[in-house]
C-alpha cells in the first residue's frame, strides 16, 4: 500500500512526499521531497480528496451488497434452527454485530 501525503512550505514552494507503508518498499525513493508550486500542491491535494471521495462510495456500495448476503445468511440459519436455539442464535448475532461495529470504528 502507497500512502501519500501533501505539504506546503515556505509562502511560494509546496513539497509532495510520498511514504511507502509496505517495509520491503521503503528506501531513498520514499524519503525524497518533489518540490512543488502552491498551485500543483492545490491540485494534487484536490484529486487526493476527490480519490478518497470515490473509494469511499465504493466501500459503501460494497458493504451495503455484503450486509444484503448477510441478512440472507442469517434468514436461512434462522429457519433450520428449533424455537429453543433461536435466543442463542439471536445472542450471538448481536455479539457479531457488535464486534463489526467495533472494528469498523477502529478503521475511521
Amino acid at each position: 500500500m502507497v500512502g501519500i501525503g501533501v505539504y506546503l512550505r515556505g509562502s511560494d514552494r509546496g513539497s509532495i512526499r510520498i511514504q511507502f507503508r509496505a517495509p520491503e518498499l521503503r528506501g531513498d525513493a520514499g524519503a525524497d521531497d518533489a518540490e512543488v508550486t502552491p498551485e500543483q500542491s492545490t491540485q494534487i491535494d484536490q484529486i487526493i480528496h476527490q480519490a478518497h471521495d470515490e473509494i469511499k462510495a465504493i466501500h459503501e456500495k460494497t458493504d451495503a451488497d455484503v450486509d444484503v448476503v448477510r441478512q440472507k445468511t442469517r434468514e436461512q440459519m434462522r429457519s433450520l434452527l428449533t424455537p429453543e436455539q433461536k435466543p442463542k442464535f439471536e445472542a450471538w448475532i448481536q455479539r457479531m454485530d457488535l464486534e463489526k461495529k467495533k472494528q469498523q470504528g477502529a478503521w475511521k
